[in-house]
């Protein structure tokens, strides 16, 4: 197929199936153990589809706007040489690539820094008994056990986003993102292979 039909495929058809099932999964879940178990879980998933999806849709949407210049003002786009950029329906679409670079690319690191950061505020009081009994079986202090069984109950749902960093630092996947979304998006405004490309990538 075309751009266009890759376009659709990689941005709205392939996140789409996916959270499809994640909303199946809710469902199902809900029927078995509750909403409030079956909610915190369909959060977690949903957000490990985006994050999944997340470098490829970044990086389809910038590359409507990489064109190579031919002659007489005529450009056509690197990812399908078929295609015009002048091309009224490619315009059309550029103007909604630009539109979900603004709503997706850069609006989900900011979103899930948001909700981790909300969560982190309304983890629920540990039970002081617990908190003992956390520290003489794993032998640490008072407040390590506290945090060790907050960041146990805090991964239940959000554990992709934040196992692999401290738990001061739960937010750091979202920085991450900002990171893979200069790497495969903005990059690719720079010229291919260029020494300003280059210089981008490594700054």
């Amino acid at each position: 197929g075309n751009f266009s039909t890759k376009w659709i495929k990689e941005v709205v058809l392939q996140p789409c199936a996916l959270l499809a099932i994640v909303a199946a999964y809710y469902a199902y879940e809900r029927s078995r153990s509750g909403a409030e178990t079956a909610r915190k879980h369909a959060a977690g998933n949903a957000f490990f589809v985006l994050f999944f999806c997340y470098p490829t849709i970044c990086n389809t949407l910038f590359a409507s706007f990489i064109c190579t210049d031919l002659f007489d003002g005529h450009s056509v786009l690197d990812a399908d040489d078929r295609v015009l950029c002048e091309d009224p329906d490619h315009v059309a679409l550029q103007g909604v690539s630009l539109l979900l670079i603004v709503l997706v690319a850069c609006g989900v690191p900011v979103i899930a820094a948001a909700v981790l950061h909300r969560a982190h505020r309304r983890r629920p009081k540990v039970d002081v008994g617990l908190q003992h009994r956390v520290s003489e079986d794993f032998g640490v202090d008072l407040k390590g056990a506290k945090n060790l069984i907050r960041d146990i109950r805090f991964g239940g749902s959000y554990g992709f986003l934040v196992s692999a960093y401290r738990s001061s630092m739960y937010f750091w996947e979202s920085v991450d993102m900002a990171r893979k979304l200069l790497l495969v998006g903005f990059i690719l405004m720079f010229g291919r292979g260029s020494v300003l490309q280059l210089a981008a990538a490594l700054g």
